[in-house]
Order: structure tokens, then sequence, then C-alpha cells
């Protein structure tokens, strides 16, 4: 299935959110092959989030499925899925971060363009196995930082048991 066979449809206005933009395929899932299937807007029309999705469940090969921006444009946290799993074979699944920026994703003339250097620290970040449990090998599963980047709390887990 390609593109041109999806539905595209904006969700109406909420208290939240201006809308969403939606691509779903003919059964009314969200689905698209070559880009977000879904996209939230700030009232300023700003992007808030995008989902990557494949019928059914979150899905995105080499980048983060569901990406959430704050209102200047900059990431507060991103989460990977490989077929509906909270999973991401090269790194962490879950990041939060904490921001050090001005800078801006801004929508002009439909085109989403970012202003400005935009610097994230992590925050917190989150390991996950194939299963989407909480699992690391090669160091902590959860990970805390400080402000300075130092690490506040840190904890091992194997096989979702906490070690």
């Amino acid at each position: 299935m390609n593109d041109n066979e999806l539905t595209y449809s904006i969700e109406p206005k909420t208290t939240t959110r201006a809308h969403s933009e939606v691509w779903k395929n003919p059964q009314g899932e969200f689905f698209r092959m070559n880009g977000p299937a879904r996209i939230i807007r700030f009232s300023d029309m700003n992007i808030r989030e995008v989902w990557y999705q494949i019928p059914g469940m979150r899905h995105r090969v080499n980048g983060p499925a569901i990406i959430e921006y704050d209102e200047k444009g900059v990431i507060i946290y991103e989460k990977w899925y490989t077929n509906g799993i909270n999973y991401n074979p090269n790194g962490p699944s879950f990041i939060i971060y904490r921001s050090n920026s001005s800078s801006r994703l801004k929508n002009l003339h439909g085109l989403d363009v970012i202003l400005g250097i935009t610097q994230k620290a992590v925050s917190i970040e989150k390991w996950t196995d194939k299963k989407g449990r909480l699992h690391r090998e090669d160091g902590p599963a959860v990970i805390i930082y400080e402000p300075d980047e130092t690490i506040k709390y840190q904890v091992s887990f194997l096989n979702g048991e906490k070690v």
C-alpha cells in the first residue's frame, strides 16, 4: 500500500489542540508509509506531537514513533516502538529531555521550519527489551540525570526484573 491509497483528514479542534492531521488506510486504521500517520498541532499551528504507525500499532524503523514538542518546538520526549512494542534495538526506548534552548519549530506556509539552535539534555532514559520490559545488559535500564547531566539515579533491570 502506498500513501496515495490512504485517506487524509483533519480532526476538529479541542481544548488542548488546534487540530490533528491524520492518515488512515481503507480499514480506518492510522497508517502512513512515508511519514507520520498523525500530526497534532498547537492552536498556533506549530507541531505538538507526531505519531508513526502501521495498521493497528505504533511503529517506526530508525527513529522514534512518538515525538512530543513544547510550545517553542523543542522536543520534550521521544518514544520508540517496533511493531507496537516500546523497544529500540539501538538505544533507549524512551527519552525525556530537559530543554536548554530558545529555538522554535515554526509552521511557515505549510512547512515546518526550525528557527534557532536546539540544545537538549537528557533528563530520563529508559531501556527495554523486545517484549517492552525494562532491560539492559551493559548498564542501567533507567537513568535520571541532574540538570548538569550527572547521574541522579540509576537502576538495573534484566528481562523486567530489578537486579
